[in-house]
């Protein structure tokens, strides 16, 4: 993005307001960081957290913060099982 004029400089802050700066705000603490890696906080930032390698440090996260839907968080990220021929497969569902 080319700054050029003081419209493209609000454009620019506003992006960042609503990304960068939002998620700065929340992850103050053990709280924000289970509200941005596991809540409402920003959506994108929450599916792409619990669908990618980094779903054990979200587990961890809303563990250390007492989130009250742990429970529920363990058991809607961890792998399903199925055994197809006597092996044992796991997969997760997005």
């Amino acid at each position: 993005m080319i700054i050029n004029s003081w419209e493209g400089f609000e454009q620019l802050f506003f992006i960042l307001e609503e990304s960068v700066l939002k998620w700065a705000n929340a992850a103050q603490d053990l709280k924000g960081m289970d509200a941005l890696l596991n809540g409402n906080v920003d959506e994108k930032i929450c599916q792409y957290v619990h669908h990618h390698k980094y779903m054990p440090y979200a587990l961890i996260i809303a563990r250390l913060a007492n989130n009250p839907n742990f429970e529920q968080l363990t058991i809607n990220l961890a792998p399903k099982k199925i055994r197809i021929f006597g092996l044992l497969i796991l997969f997760r569902i997005r």
